[in-house]
């Protein structure tokens, strides 16, 4: 049986999935509780495990690692962007939307395909009148990642 991940982590948010190509992080998954956990298997997945036990002790730790997450042009040009937004603040879909000369509902679109959350912050990207939603969820267990990764940072909603 192949390998999924790199490594499966206990974390504040439940398991967290870890996986790399080469030197890269490529992906970052929410996991259920059922999931067996797994130490990483290479140097990335190890740094990267590392590095999220860290942010979660330290929410202003800020993140250093090799990143190649898949996506389209439009896509990577968004997650670039997510990356800028400081710890402790908040972005509009709008507001992001306005920056890249596009719509709302495709920045949306682009922050439910992030496959690097946390580390690329879509988190940090709320409705003009509420959070919005995160990874696709406006209610559930996602949504309540979202909810404290925001109070993990000290943004008040």
């Amino acid at each position: 049986m192949e390998k999924i991940f790199d490594a499966v982590v206990i974390s504040p948010l439940g398991k967290i999935g870890i996986k790399t190509s080469g030197e890269k992080l490529t992906h970052i998954s929410f996991l259920s509780a059922a999931s067996p956990t797994s130490a990483p298997s290479n140097p990335v997945a190890k740094d990267a495990a590392s590095q999220l036990d860290y942010y979660f002790r330290n929410p202003n730790f800020s993140f250093s690692l090799p990143l190649n997450p898949e996506g389209t042009p439009f896509q990577l040009s968004v997650w670039e962007l997510l990356k800028t937004i400081p710890l402790g603040a908040t972005l509009t879909y709008g507001g992001l939307a306005q920056k890249l000369a596009t719509s709302s509902r495709a920045i949306g679109g682009a922050c439910r395909r992030n496959p690097l959350p946390i580390v690329i912050p879509c988190h940090r990207i709320i409705a003009a009148q509420n959070l919005g939603g995160y990874s696709g969820a406006k209610t559930g267990e996602l949504f309540k990642i979202k909810e404290w990764l925001l109070k993990h940072e000290g943004i008040n909603f």
